[in-house]
């Protein structure tokens, strides 16, 4: 017989771990699944700006007392990948390589992953230049010249942090502004190291022993020109880890999961929260606030 649960919860990045906190202090028997390692994308930030507590600490701390609370209470969990869910008659089987386990409800927490450039030298180089992680890898370009691919909050952000090691950081933004909070945008203009290249993608990363210098174009003329660089730091959105999913389940274009105004997906007591679900923009302190609504939407049934 498969082993029972009220709630399976995939995913322990901050809204899966906020969500399995608050259930298991509510009595409610909860596993949860995670295949790579708790925290997610928040443990590469040094220092969460802005904290959803207003406090000073890093994502790894922040994902890392969420994660002590949780050992402490009677939740299962499995260092694993889900493959699939089916339903059941009145619940849901979650497969994993090695197991599977039947819930009432399951919570898809998944997050996503770092959009790829998919462009020559992005995989050749990774390690050697390319980076998707300022706080972990910024210090190995001080004083280097370093482009950032994308103009959103994580561009921006990243940004900031490299400022702070190389002498010059040019982001390439395939719109005509950088996006994001406007916080973050006063910040990043404010940089005099900071320089930003309007209507620019990038077609290459070229290198030898690392990474030397990026081929980009312009999209006003189509011009392409080279450009010199010791470092390469994508972030040009993310991809929702959706592809465990029920067909029955409807995404949206960015195969995000669609949910009702409860976050409910298309299938009765399959919730979706963090950067999973279609809407959801990745802040924590949106993360935290799915997570308490599903919470609320579980224990009132």
């Amino acid at each position: 017989m498969n082993q029972q649960f009220d709630v399976v919860v995939i995913g322990e990045g901050v809204a899966g771990l906020s969500v399995t906190l608050k259930l298991a202090k509510k009595g409610l028997k909860v596993a949860v699944f995670e295949g790579y390692t708790f925290g997610g994308l928040v443990l590469t930030i040094n220092q969460l700006d802005p904290h959803p507590d207003g406090e000073v600490s890093s994502g790894a701390d922040f994902a890392s007392n969420f994660l002590m609370e949780i050992m402490d209470l009677e939740v299962e969990r499995y260092a694993e990948f889900v493959n699939s869910i089916e339903k059941l008659d009145a619940s849901y089987l979650v497969i994993s390589d090695s197991m599977q386990v039947e819930a009432q409800h399951v919570v898809i927490a998944s997050g996503a992953k770092l959009k790829s450039l998919g462009i020559p030298g992005e995989i050749e180089f990774e390690g050697r230049g390319v980076s998707h992680c300022a706080d972990c890898d910024g210090a190995f370009f001080i004083g280097s010249e370093v482009v950032v691919v994308g103009g959103g909050d994580s561009a921006m952000q990243e940004a900031l942090i490299l400022a702070e090691y190389a002498s010059k950081v040019t982001m390439l933004i395939r719109g005509n502004e950088l996006s994001g909070s406007s916080a973050l945008r006063s910040k990043v203009l404010a940089k005099q190291n900071i320089e930003q290249c309007y209507q620019t993608i990038i077609l290459e990363i070229l290198g030898d022993q690392g990474v030397h210098s990026v081929l980009t174009q312009s999209l006003s003329d189509q011009s392409q020109k080279t450009l010199l660089c010791q470092g390469v730091f994508p972030f040009i959105g993310l991809e929702a880890n959706t592809n465990f999913l029920p067909i029955e389940i409807q995404l949206d274009g960015n195969s995000r999961v669609l949910t009702n105004e409860k976050l409910c997906s298309t299938l009765p007591n399959i919730w979706a929260i963090g950067a999973v679900r279609a809407g959801g923009n990745g802040l924590l302190s949106d993360a935290i606030e799915d997570a308490n609504l599903v919470y609320k939407n579980i224990i009132s049934q």
